[in-house]
């Protein structure tokens, strides 16, 4: 499965799993076969396939793109100096939910570095390390329930416009985002220095 940049319609960072955006693709364990297959077998991450309450069926996610991989680091300094000398583009650094973040370009993918979680009071986080993916979807309460909520819904704004946020507990000591766009970024909120204008 090629992962492919479209601007248009994730205007920050924003990956569509296959190259089209506003398609619902199955998360599952197991093999994939055009869009990801379910595991024939049975064994997938509790919360990641659920099922349909009124009907017994199982629920896929509706995961439309890739926003960004969350990582922790204790020094956004040493990190980002680290990513710009590797040949990235460092951009839209500012203050955020009392700590600092900052967008690191690496092609297709981007990552955001964080120095503090916007759930660590929630959830015990080692001083650096990955912390999830930011996942798009049309429909966030969907794909909230069912699962251990750790944060939010909650609106948010910033580099990336303003979004609709949650968090829940994932397999492997992580978490997925899950965010809904509400309005694109605009050029003229954000100065030079990443700081909202």
């Amino acid at each position: 499965m090629a992962l492919a940049r479209s601007s248009e319609s994730f205007p920050v960072g924003g990956i569509p799993l296959d190259g089209t955006a506003g398609t619902s693709i199955g998360v599952h364990c197991g093999r994939a076969s055009g869009a990801l297959a379910a595991d024939p077998g049975g064994d997938h991450w509790p919360g990641i396939l659920r099922p349909s309450a009124s009907r017994g069926e199982e629920k896929s996610m509706a995961v439309t793109g890739l926003a960004n991989l969350a990582v922790k680091v204790a020094d956004l300094d040493v990190a980002c100096r680290f990513y710009e000398t590797a040949g990235a583009e460092v951009r839209d650094r500012m203050q955020w939910h009392n700590g600092e973040r900052a967008d690191v370009f690496l092609g297709p993918v981007m990552i955001t570095l964080f120095t503090r979680a916007i759930y660590e009071d929630l959830v015990a986080l080692p001083a650096e390390g990955f912390l999830h993916p930011a996942l798009f979807t049309d429909d966030l309460d969907s794909e909230l329930e069912g699962h251990t909520v750790l944060w939010g819904p909650e609106v948010v704004e910033g580099a990336f416009g303003k979004r609709r946020i949650g968090f829940v507990a994932a397999p492997g000591g992580i978490r997925l985002e899950f965010m809904e766009q509400l309005e694109a970024a605009h050029d003229d909120d954000v100065e030079s220095d990443g700081e909202p204008a």
